[in-house]
């Protein structure tokens, strides 16, 4: 009886070990509320449904709100693979067979929602509006890709992995040979989609546990990218043509804001997604202005422009507001995440010295963030994330403020 208390003791304590472990890993990328929430509610169900014998509907709902949780608070995909490699190092010590079982099954379904963060298709319903049978037929060939790779990239992580496109993408993009005729970027465009389709054949004939299929799929991923930066590319080239990019920051426009946020709204909504959005500008922009001269403000705001893109993830809209100031609309992302993104993209321009000629100034913004939360007029949490925004300036400036509920 003594060593059976003796060995659940040791038990625990390895437990803990490895919980403690696992809050480690995620602390680097949290608020200290949104550490404290994961320390007192989610961990402890992602570590029941680790030791889960038959994972029943509420074992599948936990694991759902787990994952929407993690992706609402930003957090990376390596992060998921350091807790993967941790636990599943555990489990091999301790000879848990049962826990390598699952750890294969949930992380596998933990991972499935970071493949499909640009699922957004924002330009999908845009063509409408735009004149030109070429955007259309583009933004068409995006929407197809951006569907049938989320079909695909849910099928990899099935039991029975049968990975054949949709032939319409390979009928559009014949029909589209007749615009581009010699054109590098359709060349381009029939070698990656032919490269793409090689690498989902091999991975059907695979049988791979987590790690070797993520390596595989990032493969497929990759390749995806390439492709849909070159539609984007060819879409931006277009889209240039009309009021929905702004051509000196390189962001959308507020035109192209105001098209599709009630799409961005709706979607999230229908799917219960948490969306947020950031208002920020920068700091004494009028005193570079007038020092400086317009030329240079105008570089200042193209440079905000191009740190912005460079820290946003691909679901991510970013937008020139008005002036100086630029909106972010986030998608799957929460209060807290909202405010983990703003304080990257604030701490990420302060970091870089903005350089032109013999000039070097330090660049910094201030930043208010706030999550949607009247789905039917967003333009008031749009309102509340402003108001948020010049609290900071007031305050100091360079910082993040989080809206009140007060307008």
């Amino acid at each position: 009886m003594a060593m059976s208390r003796y060995t659940k003791t040791i038990e625990r304590d390895r437990l803990e070990e490895l919980k403690g472990g696992l809050l480690k890993i995620l602390k680097r990328f949290l608020t200290e509320e949104s550490y404290k929430v994961i320390e007192l509610k989610h961990l402890d169900g992602f570590l029941k449904l680790l030791a889960c014998e038959d994972f029943d509907r509420k074992s599948f709902r936990r694991l759902r709100a787990i994952s929407k949780f993690l992706i609402g608070l930003r957090i990376p995909e390596t992060a998921l693979i350091q807790a993967y490699k941790l636990i599943k190092n555990y489990a091999l010590l301790e000879g848990k067979d049962k826990l390598l079982s699952n750890i294969e099954f949930i992380f596998k379904n933990l991972y499935k929602p970071y493949l499909i963060l640009h699922k957004l298709e924002r330009l999908q319903d845009v063509h409408f509006h735009l004149e030109g049978d070429l955007l259309y037929q583009m933004n068409k060939l995006k929407e197809i890709y951006l569907r049938e790779h989320k079909r695909l990239i849910g099928d990899i992580f099935s039991d029975d992995r049968v990975l054949n496109l949709d032939s319409e993408v390979d009928s559009l993009l014949s029909s589209l040979e007749a615009y581009f005729k010699d054109s590098k970027v359709y060349s381009r465009l029939l070698s990656l989609h032919e490269l793409y389709k090689r690498t989902l054949t091999s991975i059907a004939v695979v049988e791979s546990d987590f790690i070797s299929l993520y390596t595989l799929t990032k493969d497929v991923e990759l390749i995806f990218k390439d492709i849909i930066n070159l539609i984007d590319e060819a879409i931006i080239s277009l889209l240039s043509e009309t009021a929905f990019l702004d051509v000196l920051t390189g962001v959308y426009s507020r035109n192209y804001l105001q098209l599709i946020l009630g799409k961005e709204i709706s979607f999230c909504k229908r799917h219960n997604i948490p969306i947020s959005v950031i208002l920020l500008d920068v700091d004494d922009f009028k005193l570079i202005n007038d020092k400086y001269g317009h030329d240079v403000g105008d570089l200042v705001l193209r440079f905000l422009g191009e740190s912005i893109k460079r820290i946003i993830r691909s679901s991510d809209i970013p937008v020139r507001y008005g002036g100086e100031e630029f909106l972010i609309l986030l998608p799957f992302t929460s209060l807290e995440g909202a405010y983990t993104a703003g304080e990257k993209v604030r701490s990420y321009c302060e970091s870089k010295t903005f350089t032109h000629n013999s000039l070097s100034i330090t660049i910094t913004i201030s930043v208010g963030v706030a999550q949607v939360e009247d789905f039917e007029n967003p333009w008031q949490d749009i309102k509340r994330a402003d108001k948020a925004l010049y609290m900071a300036k007031s305050l100091g400036k360079n910082m993040v403020m989080i809206a009140s509920n007060d307008i």
